[in-house]
């Protein structure tokens, strides 16, 4: 992954956007993002579709939500904003747009794969590094087992890290990455 790190790195996703030519993102925001100002402006002039997400990723949860993910023609890149679980499930879906089947279809380390949506992981915490690794964890909640959608496809394009939506972070989940 590009690694754009700088002090109000997002004031800059409109320009990573042109920069890659992407049009028609999809954003997928951890809902406990939801009222972020900083994020609410950055996002405002992005034509976009957009998903709050709130729970810990399933494979269950990807299937359900790749079905109507899937009816829009014209998406050409997942924007993944939040902790490791909003980013995993943003790889989840784009690797899911670009395939068929069910995401258990995928599990582990699937092989003769479709390139997904390019992916543009944003985090509002640290410690996770799924914003610069092509894991994503998720949990199959049928089997109780927690593994994951594993490629060397899956590794986002850009990663966008600012300090000041880091910093937003819940003081509690700051000193659990310390």
């Amino acid at each position: 992954a590009n690694i754009f790190d700088k002090k109000n790195a997002l004031n800059y996703l409109k320009d990573q956007l042109k920069i890659y030519g992407f049009k028609n993102p999809l954003i997928i925001c951890d809902k406990i993002l939801n009222n972020n100002k900083y994020i609410k402006k950055n996002i405002k002039n992005i034509k976009t579709r957009f998903i709050r997400f709130s729970k810990e990723p399933t494979y269950e949860l990807l299937d359900i939500e790749i079905k109507q993910i899937k009816k829009i023609k014209d998406l050409d890149c997942i924007i993944a904003i939040g902790g490791g679980s909003s980013i995993d499930f943003g790889k989840g879906i784009a690797l899911l747009y670009k395939n068929k089947g069910p995401s258990l279809k995928y599990m582990g380390f699937p092989n003769k794969i479709n390139q997904p949506l390019p992916v543009i992981a944003i985090p509002s915490t640290v410690s996770t590094g799924s914003e610069v690794i092509y894991n994503a964890v998720f949990t199959h909640e049928k089997g109780k087992k927690k593994l994951g959608i594993n490629s060397d496809k899956n590794f986002p394009i850009v990663s966008i890290l600012d300090t000041n939506l880091i910093k937003t972070a819940p003081y509690s989940i700051i000193l659990q990455s310390a």
